[in-house]
């Protein structure tokens, strides 16, 4: 048994509208009493003495629950250089320096993160002139693509990876085939992974979605870290093949394996979604499909096979056909007894209308979709046929009510972060709501849907996981989300992040 705490002159917000008092008590993990009238929580505190703690009118919102998050791939490179919001070679080349002088990769390369090509147009040339003479490979902010300099060409090279362009701009499958090759070690891993985990606290997360899980390495990682108690926030993972899930099914604490993920077209934004003719590029290209409805279908067979009927299977799909492509097999596995019961999801969806949604809802899957991905779409604008058509999140909220949710694909992170986009994003067009109470439900209880735990947490109900944050007020539009701080963060009842 803990010791009962009670919180009180808090503005709460349960996922729907402020109580009319704001006080709850946490013990054993839980919240056990939520108060919506002042005298009865000072009557209950004549019977009950316990530790009060006074909040001074501050927020108090459930825990987010980021259903898309990247953590996995992310910490593959958390220890690199952060080349966000630069717009000069100057200040690149510091950061750079810098990173050489403390600690390059096992394989010798300097990294940075974040790069945002509207910033600065960053070339193999741009890099050189840098001075620099290791291999340096800088990320897009998206990760979608990272461009070398000329010492990292030869160095990739020489690896045996081959057929990059002389450009030294990675993207697609020469881009996946370096990211494999430039992983860290498992140690080196858990330590980056530790050090994330505790960022998403910082920002609000109290459960995550991790859906790139690539490796038996990382998953065992992942499982030992668990064991030992170091996981501090819930996580629920997809892995990339269903082979990776044997063995791995149990209950490990604040870690599951619930499933796998399949990517049906490309992971570089709208660059290379599998599109209709409809939405076809400027220059009349529609991508293509990495896998094909009967590609889906024999995956979700093996995935029952290894994780049951109630298993989950996440498909990427951005484009048009993309998404048809989902519910074309969609539908054949609801048709079969020996899948029916799967969880299906699609992640992104950013090109779907209202057939496509509403086909989603007859078909009872669920859609998460990134608030960011708005920038995405502003980037490649003029390449977009219907710009104002992409990334319908509003339409989709609207008819799929709590088979939506919100989730960061790790870009950016964060309770605040993603609501002021969601209300307040580059495109009127792909607003959600005017209202931050209005969007909760969407990061908080509606991901809890999709595992199947509503009734374990995402609301402060008595009974439920005590997962919390603390915010330095109450933000109701997305100019509020901007301003407003994660004061702390609180899973199962205990505080994982207290800003200094």
């Amino acid at each position: 048994m803990t010791k009962e705490i009670a919180f009180t002159h808090a503005k709460v917000v349960n996922s729907t509208q402020p109580l009319a008092a704001a006080a709850f008590t946490v013990a054993d993990g839980k919240f056990k009493q939520v108060f919506d009238n002042e005298n009865t929580f000072k009557n209950y505190l004549k019977r009950n003495p316990c530790e009060v703690v006074d909040l001074a009118g501050q927020a108090v919102v459930p825990g987010q629950v980021d259903t898309h998050t990247i953590s996995t791939f992310i910490c593959k490179f958390k220890s690199a250089a952060n080349a966000e919001g630069v717009s000069d070679a100057l200040t690149l080349a510091t950061r750079l320096k810098k990173a050489a002088l403390a600690k390059t990769d096992e394989h010798g390369f300097v990294f940075a993160t974040g790069w945002q090509s509207e910033n600065l147009d960053l070339t193999l040339e741009t890099l050189d002139e840098l001075g620099i003479d290791k291999p340096i490979a800088v990320f897009n902010s998206s990760f979608h693509g990272a461009q070398l300099n000329s010492v990292g060409l030869k160095a990739i090279d020489k690896a045996g990876i081959k057929g990059a362009p002389k450009d030294g701009l990675l993207m697609g499958p020469i881009f996946d085939t370096f990211v494999n090759h430039a992983r860290p070690t498992p140690v080196e891993f858990a330590k980056h992974f530790m050090a994330y985990e505790q960022s998403l606290a910082a920002a609000g997360v109290t459960t995550a979605h991790d859906l790139v899980i690539q490796k038996s390495d990382e998953v065992q990682v992942l499982k030992a870290m668990a064991l030992k108690g170091l996981l501090k926030l819930r996580w629920r993972c997809y892995v990339t093949r269903p082979e990776l899930l044997e063995g791995s099914l149990e209950d490990y604490g604040n870690l599951k394996f619930v499933g796998v993920k399949v990517f049906i077209d490309g992971s570089y934004g709208m660059k290379n979604a599998h599109q209709d003719r409809a939405h076809a590029y400027s220059d009349g290209s529609v991508s293509e499909s990495k896998l094909s409805v009967k590609d889906i279908v024999a995956t979700a067979k093996k995935l029952t096979d290894i994780g049951g009927s109630h298993a989950h299977l996440a498909a990427h799909c951005i484009g048009y056909a993309a998404c048809e492509t989902f519910l074309k097999a969609a539908a054949e596995l609801r048709d079969s007894v020996y899948t029916k019961e799967l969880t299906l999801r699609a992640l992104h969806f950013e090109t779907a209308d209202d057939k496509l949604i509403n086909r989603a809802k007859e078909l009872g899957v669920i859609v998460s979709m990134q608030p960011a991905f708005s920038q995405d779409v502003k980037d490649y604008a003029k390449d977009i046929p219907h710009p104002e058509h992409v990334n319908p999140m509003k339409r989709v909220a609207l008819i799929l009510k709590d088979k939506f949710a919100i989730g960061s694909d790790s870009m950016p992170i964060g309770y605040m972060k993603n609501a002021a986009l969601a209300l307040n994003p580059p495109l009127p067009t792909q607003k959600v709501t005017d209202d931050f109470i209005k969007l909760l439900p969407t990061m908080t209880r509606h991901g809890a849907s999709i595992t199947n735990e509503r009734q374990n947490f995402g609301a402060i109900k008595a009974g439920q996981s005590a997962d919390f944050v603390v915010l330095s007020k109450l933000p109701r539009s997305g100019k509020d989300c901007d301003t407003t701080e994660v004061l702390q963060t609180w899973v199962k009842g205990k505080q994982v992040f207290a800003k200094k």
